[in-house]
């Protein structure tokens, strides 16, 4: 099941990434959701079943949640970081910045 989030995923992220419209921005992020929805029980199987038995609970529970929101904040400071490459005086310019 791995493989094939990873087969769903990389292609429509770089489609999402590379959209040219809404319609396929909608679509390529269904399909990136749909994988998501994939691999995060796999993951979350997989985890439990090579973790140490003392550690099961904790590993299962804690470190999704934490990988979880470590890779939002990571996108989140590239996003901010890709925006100030763009400039901030050609958003002003336009009456419109790009998405």
């Amino acid at each position: 099941m791995l493989y094939v989030h990873a087969i769903i995923f990389l292609p429509f992220t770089c489609a999402s990434a590379m959209s040219t419209s809404l319609y396929m921005l909608l679509v390529s992020r269904l399909f990136v959701g749909f994988s998501m929805g994939i691999v995060l029980p796999t993951s979350v199987a997989y985890l439990a079943e090579v973790t140490p038995t003392d550690w099961r609970g904790k590993a299962t529970a804690a470190l999704p949640v934490i990988s979880f929101t470590m890779g939002e904040v990571m996108v989140l400071l590239t996003g901010i970081y890709f925006m100030g490459l763009q400039g901030e005086a050609e958003c002003e310019k336009e009456s419109s910045c790009t998405w």
